[in-house]
């Protein structure tokens, strides 16, 4: 008789998954239909230009006086998602180049932050978001004249985007002041570890939920008094949770200056499993002469060799133990450290690359010059 009963409720909760199941699709394939529909009645445009265009509205009468006063010979476009914005400016002034700073392949970066969600509807709605930013980086590339990006990764991306896409694609890294972010003092006895970033980005908050819960116990185990700290703008807001109830973790929120939390850390963590571009936290820390533990996502575009300059892991046990190690072997933190600050030195410096940058820019929009 029980087991009857059990074998009845296994069904009815069978039956309801599929049920569940087949409402998610259907309501995928609603979704679906309607953003389809929309672009081809009218421009869709992605969800962070829908965020600015008031503001847009609002200076656009200034950018038209100014345009009166002295037609632009360059429209500069920050981020490839304001795209549909410049292009309002572009036709304005027809004669001026478009250049573009594509900090991220946009369309990637929200395909790899849908495949984090656990939610079938927030997935969709980012495959979705995916769709229409790809759309707008393909008009963008082939209207475009110039179009910066960080990494090779990136750039081999964008070609895939648009083949046949008029604009120059040119790789110029991100960079960091080497003269500004310098090795101090060294790092307290303690074992202290540090994540850095914007709080309220969808990569970064999955990290630091990812680190908490996954992989932070498990370096507890090994490294009695292990100390994190979470920093960041907005840290508080978004990361204050995890330090609730826990005297080791310590949220340090919107400070004026990121050195003196760098100062204070032996290992600097990026357990990133989402993002694009390359990242400023990575290269702040090196610069810093601080040792690295990052995901193969959190390093992507930036030219560091494992177990030279820095420890790829991307598992939570793998990731824990290249901490542990570092943690534990001073004489390797501080080798990689020491590699890792030549290597910004030598390659990521902002004195290196603007004038590369600058040049590109000549180039491109005065060649007559």
């Amino acid at each position: 008789m029980i087991a009857g009963a059990g074998n009845c409720v296994l069904r009815s909760e069978n039956r309801t998954m599929q049920r569940r199941g087949a409402l998610h699709a259907l309501y995928a394939a609603l979704l679906h239909a309607e953003v389809s529909l929309c672009r081809h009645l009218f421009p869709v445009f992605p969800t962070e230009a829908l965020l600015h265009i008031e503001e847009f509205e609002a200076i656009l009468p200034e950018i038209v006086q100014h345009g009166k006063e002295r037609e632009p010979e360059v429209v500069w476009c920050e981020h490839s998602y304001l795209y549909p914005l410049a292009a309002r400016v572009q036709r304005l002034f027809p004669k001026a180049r478009l250049v573009c700073n594509a900090h991220n392949v946009e369309s990637k970066l929200q395909e790899r932050n849908a495949q984090l969600m656990k939610s079938p509807r927030a997935q969709q709605w980012l495959r979705m978001e995916s769709a229409i930013l790809k759309a707008w980086e393909k008009k963008m590339l082939s209207a475009a004249d110039l179009v910066f990006c960080c990494s090779e990764a990136d750039a081999r991306l964008l070609h895939e985007v648009a083949p046949r896409g008029k604009a120059r694609i040119e790789v110029v890294p991100n960079g960091v002041d080497t003269e500004h972010f310098q090795p101090g003092s060294r790092a307290s006895t303690d074992p202290t570890l540090l994540f850095s970033g914007s709080a309220g980005y969808g990569p970064n908050d999955d990290a630091v939920a990812w680190l908490a819960k996954d992989i932070l116990p498990l370096i507890r185990r090994a490294v009695s008094g292990c100390r994190l700290c979470l920093a960041g703008s907005k840290a508080a807001i978004h990361w204050g949770r995890f330090a609730d109830g826990d005297p080791m973790i310590e949220v340090a929120s919107d400070a004026p200056d990121m050195r003196p939390w760098f100062a204070k850390a032996s290992v600097c963590l990026v357990p990133l499993r989402s993002g694009g571009g390359t990242r400023l936290k990575v290269l702040e820390a090196m610069s810093m002469g601080r040792a690295v533990v990052s995901t193969s996502i959190g390093a992507e575009g930036i030219e560091a060799l494992p177990d030279l300059h820095l420890l790829i892991a991307d598992t939570p046990e793998s990731f824990a133990r290249a901490v542990i190690e570092l943690l534990q072997n001073e004489h390797k933190r501080e080798a990689i450290a020491r590699a890792a600050r030549a290597l910004v030195c030598n390659r990521y410096d902002w004195n290196i690359l603007m004038p590369r940058a600058m040049g590109l820019l000549a180039e491109v929009c005065w060649p007559q010059i």
